[in-house]
């Protein structure tokens, strides 16, 4: 449970990206939409953190070990 594990914690750069371009998008489509634009801004926000920590989740359990043999 308490191993320090530096390399366990490092997010490969697509992933960053991919979040970067998710923020950019889901603020331009908020401000693109006038109407119900509060709603628009907090479900985008909503899926974001559903997606990155479900990707966390899966990087963390579904990550192999570098050298098996």
């Amino acid at each position: 449970m308490n191993q320090e594990n530096p390399k366990k914690i490092q997010i490969p750069r697509k992933i960053l990206y991919v979040i970067l371009l998710m923020i950019f998008s889901s603020s331009s489509v908020g401000l693109v939409a006038d109407l119900d634009s509060l709603f628009i801004v907090e479900f985008s926000t909503l899926m974001l953190i559903l997606g990155g920590g479900s990707t966390l989740i899966y990087l963390s359990f579904h990550r192999q070990p570098p050298r098996i043999r």
